[in-house]
């Protein structure tokens, strides 16, 4: 799972989450720009993408490896916020060698694979969009307390102020 991050002035792709046959393979916070790879076209494109026997050279382009795999078949799907702007993308891949760890590897991902990773992926949007609201709820409730506590000491000090002014 990577979501997308444009403070720095470009649009850049971090890795934030993975399950892997290989855990120590993957780079954690694995960073894409859409200078180049697989999800860089992906986040160019804003489309989702489904390539079918990549090989060992695909890994060069899946920059979350820190050597190469034999890919079978990748699947990257961006998902949107209600605005319509990208939030991230949802991607997957299979290895084309099988091994004891990873018997139904050399699979090909199907259009209903495609179809189940898109539904996944509208859902982490909605997850991510009530995990912003409740941010923003959290900041607007500690900014509203404060103001409370602001007018409650104005006004404790209003009725002295008062006072002074009519002696």
């Amino acid at each position: 799972l990577f979501l997308l991050d444009s403070s720095e002035g470009r649009e850049t792709l971090r890795l934030i989450a993975w399950a892997s046959v290989d855990h120590a393979n993957v780079t954690p916070n694995a960073t894409v720009t859409s200078a180049d790879s697989l999800l860089g076209l992906v986040l160019r494109e804003k489309k989702t993408m489904l390539v079918q026997s990549p090989g060992r050279g695909a890994t060069a382009s899946l920059p979350y490896y820190k050597t190469k795999e034999d890919i079978s078949s990748f699947l990257a799907v961006p998902f949107f916020n209600d605005e319509g702007n990208m939030e991230g993308i949802l991607c997957a891949d299979t290895s084309g060698g099988a091994t004891p760890r990873s018997p139904g590897s050399g699979t090909k991902f199907t259009q209903e694979d495609k179809d189940i990773l898109t539904a996944i992926a509208q859902q982490v949007c909605i997850v991510l969009s009530h995990a912003k609201s409740r941010e923003q709820w959290e900041e607007k409730t500690a900014a509203l307390a404060s103001l409370y506590e602001a007018s409650r000491m104005l006004s404790s000090i209003l009725p002295r102020i008062a006072l002074s002014v009519n002696l």
